[in-house]
């Protein structure tokens, strides 16, 4: 496991100001699920264990919180609490704990309301007199969005720190020694969460870090997504189904439904809870010029899920029987996922380009014509009348496929007649490629413009 603390200083910087400000503090640290909030937590608590309680909520409901803490309390602490109430446990922690008192809650967002309203009568009553330093952690975006402007925690809340997945430029830190061609091709399986990029072997190729990480009998992601959907949905099932059919580009609410099987009436349901409440799916919007409402597309928001129920969910019974011949098939999948990671690193590369004033514009984004085509990344300069469009080919890039970029430019409506086009492209070769206004990048230049912007990394010992 890569042992080092990779671009969360800012996160930690806020955390440790915090806590040497003196004051009473009700933190909320939240992002996806293996996005680093646990690990941020545990790296703020190094020095500080003495002090802290840390608490993984279980349960939601009051006497199965009680009970759930008593014992964990016992084990961490050694001290006996008044267990009558919440409000009563904290308040008697408090007091044991002598010194300022550090409280880590993970997985809050599970307790049950009257729990949390006992949280926010310590915080009312107590907070002055002990100058506590909570620290809630919980995932699940939008949900703990409303939580901190719901009624209990709006104007208690003294901090809010968002972790999110890592881009490509963190992502490589995990991928040393890989080729440019590996590094997206992982980034496209594994995503940008931290938990998954930190058990990549760089020393062995990508395939074998597929048999060894996802399809061997006992392999630590091989069930990964089952896991996080049984875990937190009543009808798996349903879930399951419905992101499958994302997986295969059943990307609209009726073509969710008519890929999964679920009722038209139904999927917007399932649609809107693993998107509010799950942080499994997102919305895109074509980029739009007009002010007019598009209809969106719905995308899985973590790569590797995406990539499992795409190519490892069909294979979950050849994995049993002959582990080397699912490799193969996952093999012969591995140049579409290479060509949606090369997608999503041109997005991120543009950003950087843009950063560094080697190319302009002021809106970018993914845009399509109809709901039958691919998305594409477009750009556009509004103010010197320049639309950019980007291709990526997972091979040698040749006139064909500059035609095939030229032809789908010429159904983006902004300014048709009187902008300029621009059109880049990403290949792993493009010898036969420039010149005029085309840009084309081979994944080693990428690689050498994301090797100038590395992010912080402190190495420790886990």
């Amino acid at each position: 496991m890569f042992p080092g603390f990779v671009d969360r200083d800012r996160e930690y910087r806020v955390l440790e100001e915090a806590y040497r400000s003196g004051e009473p503090e009700l933190i909320v640290v939240y992002g996806p699920w293996r996005a680093g909030k646990t690990f941020l937590v545990k790296r703020f608590l190094r020095g500080k264990r003495e002090r802290a309680f840390y608490m993984v909520a279980n349960f939601g409901e009051e006497e199965l919180v009680l009970l759930d803490l008593k014992m964990q309390g016992h084990r961490i602490v050694n001290i006996a609490f008044d267990m009558s109430t919440f409000y009563k446990s904290l308040r008697y922690m408090s007091y044991a704990m002598r010194e300022r008192f550090i409280l880590v809650i993970d997985g809050f967002q599970i307790l049950e309301r009257r729990v949390l309203k006992q949280l926010v009568e310590y915080w009312d009553k107590e907070a002055e007199k002990y100058k506590p330093f909570i620290i809630l952690v919980g995932e699940g975006e939008k949900a703990i969005e409303r939580l901190i402007a719901g009624d209990m925690l709006q104007d208690r809340v003294t901090r809010v720190i968002k972790i999110s997945a890592f881009g490509y430029r963190e992502s490589r830190v995990f991928m040393n020694g890989m080729s440019p061609e590996d590094k997206v091709t992982a980034y496209g399986v594994f995503g940008g969460i931290p938990y998954y990029l930190s058990l990549i072997d760089p020393t062995i190729s990508l395939l074998d870090n597929v048999r060894e990480l996802v399809l061997k009998p006992g392999a630590p992601l091989r069930e990964e997504p089952l896991n996080y959907i049984y875990r937190l949905t009543r009808e798996p099932g349903r879930y399951m189904a419905a992101l499958s059919a994302i997986a295969r580009g059943c990307d609209t609410p009726s073509k969710v439904a008519a890929c999964a099987n679920i009722r038209q009436d139904s999927v917007a349901r399932y649609l809107r809870w693993m998107e509010e409440n799950l942080d499994l799916v997102y919305r895109i919007y074509p980029l739009s010029m007009d002010n007019r409402l598009h209809f969106p597309r719905y995308r899985i928001a973590n790569p590797f899920f995406k990539w499992w129920f795409a190519h490892i969910l069909p294979l979950r019974g050849l994995m049993d029987l002959d582990v080397r011949e699912a490799q193969r098939w996952v093999e012969a999948g591995l140049e579409d996922t290479s060509i949606d990671a090369c997608r999503e690193v041109a997005l991120e590369h543009l950003h950087l380009l843009r950063s560094l004033g080697r190319i302009e514009y002021t809106r970018i984004g993914w845009w399509w014509w109809s709901m039958r085509s691919e998305a594409m990344v477009v750009a556009v300069d509004e103010a010197n009348e320049t639309a950019i469009f980007v291709e990526c080919e997972w091979g040698k890039a040749d006139e064909s496929t500059l035609q095939k970029l030229v032809n789908k430019s010429s159904r983006f409506p902004w300014r048709r007649r009187s902008r300029e086009n621009i059109f880049v492209i990403y290949a792993l070769d493009v010898s036969n490629i420039r010149g005029g206004n085309v840009i084309a990048y081979t994944l080693e230049e990428v690689d050498k413009d994301f090797n100038n912007v590395r992010p912080s990394i402190e190495r420790f010992e886990a």
